[in-house]
Order: structure tokens, then sequence, then C-alpha cells
């Protein structure tokens, strides 16, 4: 992608610098800045020729010099009147690579970007699909559309929303789903609804084929009912759809992390921006004081890239098992959320006594703490209080002790049993899908031969994650 800005003149002068700066083989959005409805007409005129390419964008403002602002983009990428191309790069690095459907909302509720695994899942091209609100799409208009906006109106920043919808293909075939939705807060006070879609049309119909064999086996042999609900029980294909709604879900609770950690840096570059035309109004821009906001803006940019990578590495997944360093792992985890945790007022502290290291998988570990340190910071935010997390690690003669201690109020000792089992949540059906710790406890136990157990302990939640030394001492 490329930028150009042009002090317009004339259309003469403008159809020149387009051709050798832009040409005819790329796709422009050209925001007009003016004081003249006229010249929005004349560049209007003088790109006609460029229209299946030029995206044209006026901005009407009192005693400005006309000026054009061109953001050059390859012909493959689509451009929509709506799209934010800032955006536009963090889709890219983040969904494009996953094969579950995905949306972004205005603040009307319309789609304003789409990934290709959702327009297939439909049936339908992606032009046809924008500036639909979802709703249209349903299987059940009506009380769909009242959940759904319901949902909306009481959604606020950073909140991750799970629930099942019923669409109807482009050739009127239903698809079963599973929505994971969250709400930002962008710069300006923007709104943006995003949700990841997982298609569970399968799982529904495999679902509906068991329960039509179970009543038939009841009532021939009960007890032979009981064998195939055991079975059923230990499928591997339902632990691997249910590990993808736990990985999805922590999906959209990253990319809400991602909006806290660029919040700041965007601001930083505004008030470059700004000083930048202010000082060029006045006439006081200086070489000296470009270099310097130049190579402020660069850092900041460096920043915003580097936490990409920071966020990318976590949706990595190695099929081998490896030696991984603890520390890092944690210092990871706190890359990953502390932005989210000032912005709820919510201190975490980690303390290591020495370079440890595990067997297993990294992304799975650093998995099984978001999921704790999540629970601990919903529990926070629900007792209204001023947070503290506290993340323990040290090593004894035979395994590595992790604990994880909040003061987030405790768990009710009834739902105490329960706390690991799938699909249990304390949470409202809408903002939980029950799989967090169950999914935990799975790779805790069975994937790293560990063990994990909770208790109440002082003003909050005591989490104790053992794992086995033995090669895994610290080097």
């Amino acid at each position: 992608m490329k930028h150009h800005v042009y002090d317009y003149q004339d259309i003469a002068q403008l159809q020149v610098f387009y051709a050798e700066n832009v040409g005819e083989g790329n796709k422009v959005i050209v925001q007009v800045h003016t004081a003249q409805d006229a010249v929005v007409q004349d560049v209007y005129t003088a790109l006609l020729a460029y229209q299946h390419n030029v995206k044209i964008i006026p901005v009407i403002e009192e005693a400005v010099n006309s000026k054009l602002y061109m953001s050059v983009y390859p012909k493959t990428v689509l451009l929509t009147d709506k799209e934010n191309f800032l955006d536009h790069d963090l889709y890219k690095a983040i969904i494009d690579s996953t094969k579950e459907g995905f949306w972004l909302l205005d603040e009307e509720l319309k789609i304003i970007s789409i990934n290709n695994a959702f327009s297939h899942m439909l049936g339908y091209e992606k032009h046809e699909l924008l500036g639909k609100r979802p709703y249209e799409l349903f299987a059940l208009v009506d009380e769909q559309q009242n959940f759904c906006e319901q949902q909306a109106n009481e959604a606020h920043s950073s909140v991750q929303r799970s629930y099942e919808l019923v669409f109807v293909t482009k050739d009127g075939r239903n698809v079963y789903t599973i929505v994971t939705a969250t709400t930002i807060e962008l710069p300006d006070k923007l709104l943006r609804t995003f949700a990841f879609i997982t298609d569970i049309t399968q799982q529904k119909e495999l679902e509906k084929r068991l329960l039509e064999q179970q009543r038939s086996i009841n009532e021939l042999n009960s007890d032979l009912a009981l064998k195939v609900e055991t079975e059923v029980e230990k499928n591997r294909n339902k632990d691997r759809i249910m590990y993808q709604q736990a990985r999805l879900a922590t999906m959209g609770e990253m990319i809400g992390n991602i909006a806290h950690q660029w919040r700041q840096p965007l601001n930083i570059i505004a008030l470059i921006i700004q000083e930048f035309y202010i000082s060029g109004q006045l006439g006081t821009l200086t070489h000296e004081k470009l270099e310097k906001e130049y190579t402020r803006a660069n850092s900041v940019l460096q920043y915003m890239s580097d936490t990409i990578d920071d966020f990318r590495s976590f949706f990595q997944h190695s099929e081998e098992s490896e030696l991984f360093s603890l520390n890092d792992a944690l210092n990871s985890i706190n890359t990953l959320v502390s932005k989210g945790l000032d912005h709820n007022d919510i201190e975490m502290e980690i303390t290591v006594d020495k370079e440890l290291q595990v067997y297993g998988h990294n992304n799975e570990f650093v998995q099984v703490l978001l999921n704790l340190i999540n629970n601990s910071r919903e529990a926070i935010i629900a007792q209204q209080r001023k947070g503290h997390i506290q993340i323990n690690a040290h090593a004894d003669e035979e395994s590595i002790l992790v604990s994880v201690q909040d003061n987030g109020g405790g768990i009710r000792e009834q739902d105490m049993q329960q706390i690991f089992e799938p699909y249990f949540t304390t949470k409202h059906k809408t903002q939980g899908t029950g799989l967090g710790l169950y999914m935990s406890h799975q790779i805790i136990v069975n994937n790293m031969k560990g063990s994990i157990f909770v208790e109440n302990r002082g003003d909050g939640t005591f989490f104790s994650i053992t794992l086995p030394k033995g090669i895994l001492q610290a080097t």
C-alpha cells in the first residue's frame, strides 16, 4: 500500500499527477479535503476514466486549501464505502488463515466486512452480503432478530457473547452455527462488532441421529442405551469441536486485547498528525521538528507492529511437544493481557523464583493461564473493586508448581464440584461457553500429565497447577 498527498490546482495537472504516480492497474481511495464543493466535482470529472478503480471520499472543511490524500492498494483488494483500512491489515493478519466465518458490523449492525469462509458457508458472493444485517439471513427471523437486538443493546466494550444461530443459505438450506461476538470501542467513540461463526451443522445432524438411535435402543434395552451414551461421551470428535470453540472464544478475547494495546499508540499518532497540520498552518514546521516527530511516529508504528507479532504467535500451533521456558510463557501472557487489565483497574503480579522449563505445547499452556486470568478479571469486575491477580511459579524436588490467586470473591461451594465439567458456566449463556476451564483441565491432565485444582482462599479464588519435573527441571 502506498500514500500520496497532492495539492489540487486544476483538472489537467491532477490527471498528469495521477497517471505518473498511480496508474490504471491499482485501486485507490481518494480523500478530498476542500472548502469548495466544485473541487469535489472537478476530481470526479478528472478521475472518471478510472471509476472502476477509485473510491472518492469528500471531506468538506472551512478555510482549507484543497488537498487530496490518495491510498493506493493492489487490484486484488476489495474496496467498500465503509471499509476501514487501518483495521483491514489487522483482519488480514488474524482471520484470513482461519476456516471459521467472520463478520464486522458498524454502529447500525450492518455488515461492512466478511471473510471468504463466511460467504462460502452461506453460498453468497461477498458483495451480496455487504450492507445486510445478520438477522436478514436467519431461519427464524422474528425470534432471532429480537434476540440479537437485545444482545446488541446490552453489549459494551470487550464483552464477549456466544450463542447458537440458524442461517439460511442462498439455496435455502439451514446452517446451524455457534456465533462468538465482541463489541469494541475504537478511537473517536466508534463502535464495531465482530464475530466468529462456527458451522456446527454436521454436529447437529449427528446429535439428531444419535438421539433417534438412542430412542430406539431405549425401547429394546435400557442397559444398551447406557453403553451407547458412554461411548458417545468418549467420542474424540466432540472433544475436537469443543476445543475449537474454546480456541475461537479466546481469539475473540485476544482481539479485544489488541484494541487496548493499540488505543494509546493511535492517539499518539493522531497528535503527531495534528502537530504537523497546525505547524504547517502557522508556518512553524521546521526541519528539526519534522525529523523529531517523524522519528517519534516511526517508533510508535514499530511498537504496534511488534504487538501484532506477539498476538499472532499466540495462534501458531505446533503438533510436536517441546521443552519451553516457563518464564518466557509468563512474560508473553503479561504482554497479551496487561493493557486490558489496566483498563479494568486490575494489577497483575508475576513471581518466578528461577529459570524453569516445561515440556509440552507452549501455546496450550499460555491458553490455560489466559483462561484463568480472564475468569479472575470477570469475577473482579463483578465485585466492582480494585483488582489484584498474583501468579507464582516455583519448583520443588519433584514438581513445578504454578498458582493463580485473585481477589474476585471466590466460587460458590455448590459450583466447586462442577467447575471443570464441559459446558458448565456460572455466566449467562450469551457470555460464556463453559469450555474454558474444561479445556484447561484437559490440557494440563491429558497433554502435560499434570494436575489442576481450585479452592477459595482469602477473598478470592486460588488455582494450583502441578506439572511433573523429571527431565523438565530447570537448566
